[in-house]
C-alpha cells in the first residue's frame, strides 16, 4: 500500500510516525510513505530520514494535486492522509475556493 500525507507539519508528522509504528509492530505492508509539503524543513524531514521507504516531496499542494492526477491510474489504491485539519475542514464544508481551477482540471 502507498500513503501519501498532505502536510509535513505537527499532524502529519504524528500520521507518518503511527504508520511506521504500525508498520513495525502489526507488520503493515506499506510500499512506500511519501510526506507532501511546500516547506523542505518541515517537521516530517527528520522522521522520513529514519523510514525506509518514506520521502518528502516538497511541493505545493496544488501542484502535487495535478502531478498525481496524471498519475491517478498509478495511485489509485494509495491511502491518502490529509493532515492539515483547519484547511480539510473547510475544504469539506464548501468553502474552499481554488483560484486557479482551471490549472488542475486541465
Amino acid at each position: 500500500m502507498h500513503y501519501l500525507i498532505a502536510g509535513g507539519g505537527d499532524f502529519g508528522t504524528r500520521y507518518l510516525r503511527k504508520l511506521n509504528i504500525a508498520r513495525k509492530r502489526r507488520n503493515l505492508p506499506i510500499e512506500s510513505i511519501t510526506v507532501i509539503d511546500n516547506n523542505p524543513d518541515c517537521k516530517a524531514r527528520k522522521f522520513v530520514e529514519r523510514i525506509s521507504n518514506a520521502q518528502i516531496e516538497v511541493a505545493d499542494l496544488l501542484e502535487f494535486g495535478n502531478a498525481v492526477w496524471l498519475r491517478r491510474k498509478e495511485l489509485k489504491e494509495a491511502t491518502w492522509v490529509l493532515s492539515f485539519p483547519r484547511f480539510s475542514g473547510h475544504y469539506l464544508k464548501g468553502g474552499y475556493d481554488v483560484q486557479n481551477a482551471d490549472q488542475i482540471s486541465g
